[in-house]
């Protein structure tokens, strides 16, 4: 059986050292997903975030069911989401200044 997928997103992740991200957030009924885009192989690892490697591209997965707090902060120039996990991680996705009320709504999704 397939997962359904709510929709995708261009933002950006926001690591621990602050280093950005470009890539695409996809919310699925099970998982969050975040592509990423042209990553330089020199970055791979060195940025504290847990990547799976599948084939040539690079993601982070997210089972739903490990988040136990999202935080969606909307201001004028900055809006994100932030997933914490039960195992302590942290992951910060920057929406720019779009509209970001149909990614928050997806990610909320059976989570609340």
């Amino acid at each position: 059986m397939k997962e359904k997928i709510f929709d995708s997103w261009e933002v950006e992740l926001i690591s621990i050292d602050g280093k950005k991200h470009k890539g695409k957030l996809t919310v699925t009924e099970q998982r969050i997903i975040f592509d990423f885009i042209n990553v330089p192989a020199h970055r791979v690892g060195d940025d504290h975030l847990d990547r799976v490697q599948i084939g040539e591209d690079e993601y982070i997965i997210i089972n739903r069911s490990q988040i136990t707090t999202l935080i969606i902060a909307k201001c004028f120039f900055e809006r994100r989401i932030t997933f914490r996990l039960k195992n302590e991680n942290e992951y910060v996705f920057d929406c720019g200044m779009r509209n970001m009320d149909p990614i928050s709504k997806a990610v909320s999704l059976k989570l609340l």
